[in-house]
Parts: C-alpha cells; sequence; structure tokens
C-alpha cells in the first residue's frame, strides 16, 4: 500500500494552506510564538526552551547582529554543534535579513577559509567551543560573534520586515569532484517543503520530532523547521557523542513521536536494544537508500500505529516524494512513492528524453519551489537547473538514478556517479544490489568494482539471519536474472557496511577481504550460559551464525564501532561492564567470558599486540583511556607484521588508584617496560597523553644512561607551558598561607579564566571581566569550603557508576597540572592539520623541551587521526620507523 499523506488521526494537526508560504519564516514563527508561547519549543539536555524564551533569545542576538551593520543582505557563517545554540543563531540570523551559511567545526581550517573566501563572509557566529577555530579560519576583516558572550542590545530597536523570496541560507554539500558547493534557497521555498512535511505527516503542537543532523547537513533543515513553524517541540541531540544505545534510551526518553534520520542510523539504533518507544508514530528515512530489512525491522521492534515512510529529498529541491509503508512487502526495493505536492518527477536517458516506466534513468524533479541555485557557480546552476518553456517551474537533474514503477511510484536505485564500464558496458551497480537483495538472506548489498581487476564485480553483503547465504549458492541464484559479466565474481559478507560522516554508505572505504567464514568441524562450540549468552550477543552484530569461542571478534569482521556495542549489550543484559582495553588481550567468546568471570587476567601493565618481526618493537602508549585503544589494532595491521607492536595502556583502566602525576605514571609504565626489554636501544612513542607520559619515561631512561632512539609524540600538546609561571607564582605565595589544596584549585580556576579571555580583544576581555566580577566571592567560598583532598584523590579510583566521567576528569586534571620540562633528547612530533591548535604552534612549544623536533602534519583531527584517517596516521608512523 502506498499513499502520500499519512494514514493516521493527529488531533493537533492543522493544515497548512499555500498562502501561509507567501512570508518570511520569522513571521510564521512569530505566529507560533503568539499562539503556544509557553509550550516548549526546544528540548537539549534537560534544557528546555519555551516558544517565547527561544523568540526572546533569538531577538536578543538579532540586534546584537544588526549593531553597526544594518540589514543588507550578507551570510553569516555560523560554527556550531547540534543543541539549543545552533538553534538559536538560525533564527536570530533569518530575523536580520541576513542568511545563514551553517558550517561543520570539525572541518580542517583550510577548508573552512576556502568556503570563507568564496563567500565573502564578513560575520561569524561561534560558541566557546568553537571559537578558537573559527579565528583560524576567519580572514582580517571578518567579525567574530561568540554567542555564550553577547552584549546587551537595545531591546527597543524594531528588526526588519524581511521578503519571502529573500535568501535564507546556502547550505554547502561535496558532490562527485570533492569540490563544495552552496546550494541557496529563499524563505518561501523553505516554508513549501515544510509544508509538504506538515500536510503528508499531519504535524501539530503534540508532536517531538527528533534532531539528530549536523547543523551542516540540509536534511537538519526539515526537522528543526517543520518543528518550529507548527508549534511543536524540537529535541536535538549530538549523535557524535552518542552510542546507540544511549540514543535508543533518548528516543524513548524523550517521548520522541517523529523520527527522521538516515537508514543506517535508524538500524543501529532499533537492534540496540529490546525498547519498543511507544510514543513514536512516524519514522522518516531519507538521505540513502533503505532496504527490505529496515522495513523488517519496523514491522519487528516497533509499535503497530508507528508508520515508515521512506521517501525522497535533496538539498536541492527539499521533499521530493514518499511511500507510506503499511504493510508486508516482498520487493528488493524499498520505493520512495509518490510525489508529494508542488513536485513531479521524471525518469530520462543520458540524451535527457523520458523513459518508459520500468528503465532505469536518472531522476529530474519539475517544480516552482526548487533552490535559487548554487551560491556564485553560475556554470553549475546552468548545468543541473533547466529552465521549463511552459512556464511551469523548472528542472533539476538529480544525479540519482531511479525507476518509475507502472503505479507511478518511484525506486531509488542510487547515484550516476556510482555507475562504471565492464567489458565496454555500463553498469548500474544497484541493479545488481536488487537482485541480490530479493535472495532472502541478504539483508544488505553494495557492488563494487574489484581493487585489482577492474574487469570484476565485488559484492558485500550484510546477512539477514541465520546461516548466511552459501557464497556458491548466489552466483547460480543469480544466473536467470543477470547477463554473466553482472554476477560478482567474489562475495564478502560484512557485519555493517561503512559509513561516512552523514551516515550513507561509503563505498570508497570498502575494500577486497575474505568471505568471512565461522564455526566448522573443529571449532570450539559455547556449552557454558555465558558463553551462550556472549554468543548471541555476538550473532547479533556480526549476523553470523555457530561462532566458535575462539574466534576472534574482528577477524569476524567486528569493528572499534561494533566493539562498543558489544560492551553495551553485556552491560545491559549481564549486568557487567568491561573496559574496551579487555578487546585487545583477547577478543573472543572464551577470553571475554574469563574476563567477566575473573579468570582470565588483564594485562593493565603491557599489552604484546604483535610481538613478532624482525624490526625493532615500538613501545606505543595508545592514550585512550575511554574507547581502551581499539584503533592500535587497525595501526598494528596497517605498519605491518614484521613490526613489532606493544601496548602501554592508561593506568587506572582496570578501576585502580590513579597516579597523581605523569611522572610518577611512568616510573610504574618504566618497571615494566625494563622488565620486558631490559636494556635499548628503545623505541618510543604515544598519542596525546600517551605521548606525555611516553615523554616521561624517555626522561627516566636518559637519566639512567639508557639511549631512546626514537621518540615520536602523536597530539601531544605542550601548550599548558604557558601557564607554568601562573602555576610557579601561586605555589610560591599561596602553599603556606592556604594549604597545596587551595593553591591548586585557585590554580584551576584562574588557568579557566585565562582560557576564555585568551582569544578575546582588551575591550573584550573588560566587558567580561566586569559582567562576572560578581561571581568571584562565591568562587572564592567554594575554594575554601570544599577543597580537594590529595589523598583521597589519590587512593580513590573513579566510580564505576560513572566510570568514563571520572577517568576523564583524572586524566583532565592530570594535564593542567603538567608542565614538561626540558629534555636533550630529539623527539618527532606527529600533528593531526585539523586540530584547533595549529602544527606550527604545537612546534614551538615543544621546541622549548628538546632541541631538536621533526614536525610531521598527519590528516584529520586529534580523533578522527585514530579512525578515518588512520591510514595517513600509520604511513607516518611507519616511515618514521623505517628511517
Amino acid at each position: 500500500m502506498a499513499g502520500t499523506v499519512a494514514p493516521s488521526d493527529n488531533p493537533g494537526f492543522s493544515r497548512f494552506d499555500l498562502d501561509e508560504t507567501a512570508q518570511s519564516i520569522p513571521a510564521r514563527f512569530a505566529k507560533q510564538v503568539a499562539r503556544f508561547g509557553s509550550h516548549p519549543a526546544v528540548c537539549y539536555v534537560g534544557d528546555e526552551l519555551s516558544y517565547q524564551e527561544l523568540a526572546d533569545r533569538a531577538a536578543h542576538l538579532a540586534r546584537a547582529l544588526l549593531a553597526g551593520r544594518g540589514a543588507d543582505p550578507e551570510p553569516v557563517v555560523l560554527l556550531f554543534d547540534q543543541g539549543t545554540g545552533s538553534l538559536v543563531a538560525t533564527l536570530a540570523v533569518l530575523m536580520t535579513g541576513k542568511f545563514y551559511v551553517p558550517l561543520d567545526p570539525a572541518q580542517s581550517p583550510s577548508e573552512l577559509a576556502t568556503i570563507f573566501t568564496e563567500l565573502a563572509a564578513q560575520l561569524i557566529l561561534t560558541d566557546d567551543t568553537h571559537y578558537s577555530s573559527a579565528r583560524g579560519a576567519a580572514g582580517a576583516d571578518t567579525k567574530i560573534l561568540n554567542l555564550d558572550r553577547i552584549p546587551d542590545a537595545d531591546t527597543s530597536s524594531l528588526l526588519p520586515e524581511i521578503d519571502p523570496d529573500a535568501l535564507a541560507y546556502v547550505f554547502y554539500t561535496t558532490g562527485s569532484t570533492g569540490r563544495p558547493k552552496g546550494v541557496a534557497d529563499s524563505h518561501r521555498n523553505v516554508l513549501h517543503n515544510v509544508m509538504r512535511y506538515t500536510n503528508s505527516l499531519e504535524l501539530g503542537p503534540e508532536d517531538r520530532l527528533s534532531l539528530l543532523q549536523v547543523p551542516s547537513f540540509s536534511g537538519a533543515v526539515s526537522s528543526q523547521f517543520a518543528a518550529l513553524l507548527n508549534g511543536a517541540c524540537v529535541v536535538p541531540v549530538n549523535v557524535r557523542e552518542q552510542t546507540p544505545a544511549r540514543l535508543a534510551g533518548w528516543l524513548e526518553r524523550e517521548r520522541i513521536t517523529v523520527y527522521h534520520s538516515v537508514p543506517a542510523l535508524f538500524r543501529s539504533i532499533v537492534t540496540a536494544t529490546g525498547r519498543r518507544y511507544p510514543d513514536l508514530r512516524i519514522v522518516r528515512l531519507e538521505g540513502d537508500r533503505a532496504s527490505p530489512g529496515d522495513l523488517a525491522l519496523h514491522r519487528s521492534r516497533l509499535e503497530p500505529h508507528c508508520l515508515l515512510v521512506n521517501g525522497l529529498g535533496t538539498t536541492e529541491t527539499g521533499l521530493v516524494s514518499q511511500h507510506f509503508a503499511t504493510g508486508p512487502e516482498r520487493a528488493s526495493t524499498v520505493p520512495i512513492g509518490h510525489p508529494v505536492e508542488g513536485m513531479a518527477v521524471q525518469i530520462l536517458d543520458d540524451r535527457q528524453q523520458p523513459v518508459p516506466a520500468g528503465e532505469v534513468g536518472e531522476i529530474a524533479v519539475r517544480s516552482r519551489y526548487l533552490a535559487r541555485g548554487y551560491w556564485r557557480r553560475p556554470d553549475l546552476t546552468r548545468e543541473r537547473f533547466r529552465d521549463l518553456p511552459d512556464e511551469t517551474g523548472r528542472l533539476y537533474l538529480t544525479g540519482d538514478l531511479g525507476r518509475l514503477r507502472a503505479d507511478g511510484g518511484l525506486d531509488h536505485l542510487g547515484r550516476v556517479d556510482d555507475r562504471f564500464e565492464i567489458a565496454g558496458r555500463v553498469v548500474d551497480p544497484a541493479i545488481v544490489e536488487a537482485a541480490l537483495l530479493g535472495h532472502e538472506a541478504v539483508a544488505e548489498a553494495v557492488v563494487v568494482q574489484d581493487n585489482q581487476d577492474e574487469q570484476r564485480l565485488v559484492a558485500y553483503l550484510v546477512p539477514a539471519g541465520s546461516p548466511p547465504a552459501e557464497a556458491a549458492e548466489l552466483p547460480r541464484w543469480l544466473a536467470p536474472t543477470l547477463p554473466h559479466e553482472l554476477i560478482p565474481a567474489a562475495f564478502h559478507l560484512v557485519p555493517a557496511l561503512p559509513l561516512n560522516a552523514n551516515g550513507k554508505v561509503d563505498r570508497r572505504r570498502l575494500a577486497d577481504g575474505g568471505l568471512v567464514t565461522v564455526g566448522g568441524a573443529d571449532a570450539a562450540m559455547p556449552t557454558t550460559l555465558l558463553q551462550q549468552q556472549l554468543d548471541q550477543i555476538w550473532q547479533e552484530l556480526l549476523h553470523l551464525d555457530a561462532i566458535g569461542i575462539d574466534h576472534d571478534f574482528f577477524d569476524l569482521g567486528g569493528t572499534s564501532l561494533l566493539a562498543m556495542h558489544m560492551l553495551d549489550r553485556i552491560e545491559s543484559r549481564l549486568r557487567s561492564r568491561l573496559s574496551p582495553s579487555v578487546l585487545l588481550e583477547g577478543a573472543t567468546i572464551r577470553a571475554v567470558e574469563g574476563f567477566l568471570l575473573g579468570t582470565h587476567g588483564w594485562n593493565e601493565a603491557l599489552v604484546p599486540l604483535q610481538p613478532h618481526g624482525d624490526r625493532p618493537p615500538l613501545y606505543f602508549f595508545h592514550g585512550d583511556y575511554v574507547g581502551g585503544g581499539l584503533y592500535s589494532l587497525e595501526l598494528a595491521r596497517q605498519l605491518g607484521s614484521d613490526q613489532p607492536l606493544l601496548l602501554l595502556p592508561p593506568l587506572g583502566l582496570d578501576g585502580s588508584p590513579i597516579p597523581s602525576s605523569y611522572q610518577e605514571m611512568a616510573t610504574r609504565h618504566l618497571e615494566t617496560l625494563r622488565a620486558h626489554r631490559p636494556h635499548g636501544p628503545y623505541h618510543l612513542g604515544g598519542h596525546c597523553n600517551g605521548g606525555l607520559v611516553a615523554l616521561e619515561v624517555a626522561r627516566l631512561l636518559h637519566q639512567q644512561g639508557e639511549q631512546v632512539e626514537r621518540l615520536i609524540l602523536v597530539a601531544a600538546s605542550a601548550a599548558n607551558l604557558r601557564f607554568r609561571q601562573l602555576h610557579g607564582a601561586i605555589r610560591a605565595t599561596g602553599q603556606v598561607a592556604m594549604g597545596r589544596g587551595a593553591g591548586d584549585e585557585i590554580f584551576r580556576q584562574l588557568r579557566a579564566l585565562a582560557i576564555t579571555l585568551e582569544p578575546l580583544s582588551p575591550r573584550q576581555r573588560a566587558a567580561y571581566l566586569a559582567r562576572h566580577a560578581a561571581r568571584v566571592p562565591s568562587v572564592l567560598q567554594r575554594v575554601f569550603r570544599h577543597l580537594p583532598s590529595e589523598a583521597r584523590r589519590k587512593s580513590e579510583p573513579p566510580a564505576r557508576t560513572t566510570w568514563a566521567e571520572g577517568l576523564r576528569e583524572a586524566y583532565l586534571d592530570l594535564d593542567r597540572f603538567y608542565f614538561p620540562a626540558p629534555l636533550p633528547v630529539p623527539l618527532e612530533l606527529m600533528w593531526p592539520h585539523e586540530d584547533p591548535e595549529t602544527a606550527a604552534e604545537a612546534l614551538a612549544w615543544w621546541r622549548w623541551v628538546s632541541p631538536e623536533v621533526d614536525l610531521t602534519v598527519i590528516p584529520g583531527t586529534h580523533i578522527s587521526c585514530q579512525l578515518q584517517h588512520i591510514d595517513g596516521f600509520a604511513a607516518a608512523l611507519r616511515a618514521s620507523l623505517e628511517r
């Protein structure tokens, strides 16, 4: 069954009429404020804003934006994580008659600077968290406004009236060329898009809409405005900081009624727990292809009254079509339905001529409500947007492949860019993928060219159940429906398909690998109850059957993310918490059972991750006190089997007391190191805090006359040295009078204040200090009333109820009081090029420590260099070790 309107009964729903699109977004929002002023508008991590409170905050910021600049249209760059601040900033910019350009703070300064140049932007809105990133990318004439430090503005000044056809935003997307392009759209078109969602999903003031997309992703537009322009509540969450299990809890706790994401994220949340989400009435999937497995999940895991809506929407068009899945469907593809109000769809061939129903071609959208075009890219605008001779709107070529069904419904079959040529024949991989999805044992399928032989196809499959499909069976099964050259030469089972930052399948990351084989006559199978419980968890995550208790989780296709899911489920079902680090010791069912029972000891001191090889061993302090250093598994693989890699994990991961300084940690680690290798030369390395501990171990070895041949520090900062004089002065003058505890607490407070003031101008600093002067007595009172106990901090491990939070705070406190002393040992610094502290700044501080510092810039951020960019990290590390 299909339709274009939700077959539901939402009593609060009020139809959004076409004449309501002839106004600005702030005008429509003001009507909701007048009607629903006390209703919740935004709920974010316990902070709830009513419509009136949100309007007041946005208006206050809008007046600050207008001060000295006027209401002339101009781009305002937004640098925010998802949350209340982003929504306030968005509304404020729109209230001024300017247009907003949301960018991802995780992008490198060079990427941000490129977009700033194209925009000619002279105004940035951000917050404390991302102020340094804004400074690093801004031009000399760019004004930066910090949302956390907005000065008072004249509340009597009137905000301008906005023309419906004025620009509302520019969203930057990355096309197949990799060059970002800015999609510009108007208030009128945004309101028409909200109208399409409102009327088709029957949205009303009693709804609570999820907002999982980052602000820089255009998918956020429909959720935030569909809520705020209908009197509903929008509930943001920062997905980058959450596990699927936590998101599942959030979804139920926040009583979400309308959920929206890409299919892969929906999949991971629904399978993370057994929750049913009784408040959920709509699940909206867009942004990537949904699979029949998603329909099965929806039917089996959610309440019967909840509808699954699969749709097509792009940044250039807004919502185009929707399919309401209201009953069992056995097709190999999930349709994206029929066009919604104001939209029409055609399927065009390579000559841009319409093709008959059932044939594959490029999806083209015809409407009066398409985006205005690409910012300062008239050539690209002419290429993708076409004027129509009958003046019924314009035509947009989406770059998506599709086909029309006999009933007028639409199938989405991937991207035109995904096509390739084999033996002179153009191949649409979606056709092969659709055929594979017709097999009952296949839940997801992606087909790519073989990396080694471009004349072969390779299929990556996520099994639908147990047992998985036999590789030998699939070619025979496909033969009646596909030509011989379209039958893949290899089939690889994977527990999950790799995803990019927006949750879409990342075809570029797929690489060749062997078919996963599990079980077998010689495999030891689960026998105890605990082994069987663990086996059940592994089967669910890996989509495999008959897993032997000595099979390695990562050899079976497990990833770091799936490992965190595994630990989530062990904690929720077995009421036992394990550190991720134990999986470095042993990632088998037998080993995990031993860790849970206490019969398999965990060696906190040294993990011989790769003990063999012809090269000198690298002793690596991985520094990941929350994630357990699981990235080291991939690091070891990429370094190669000839490079021994021995890990020294952060201390305290087993719940034992955490040493009070990095120097004390180094003393403990030195005992382990010399027990394993009594004499040098030594090769040491470490990431972040691990690099700082490696430095102190090198200092001790140097003092003992041992040779440190190589010392590699990765993303380890020495910038805290800028506070060493402040710390020394407080220690010298205050310790006798106040005691060490009070002196340390005063240093913490002053250090935090200095970090806050650093990016501000002298005038801004004076204003900030004047505003916060009243808080000084209460801060001092807190310092002297509740001093930290040094002895207690040393002896007590972090509370098990807040295990990760306790570790994080303990290590952050070690950072605050660590000032590396000069060391006459050459060191190699590897610095992520997207880190807010630039490589040049990092190098300057480390040159104060060592007379010889060799700098290598590696791709990524402080965290992503371990994940998406670990290949660049590993290549730099191997090059260093081979020198």
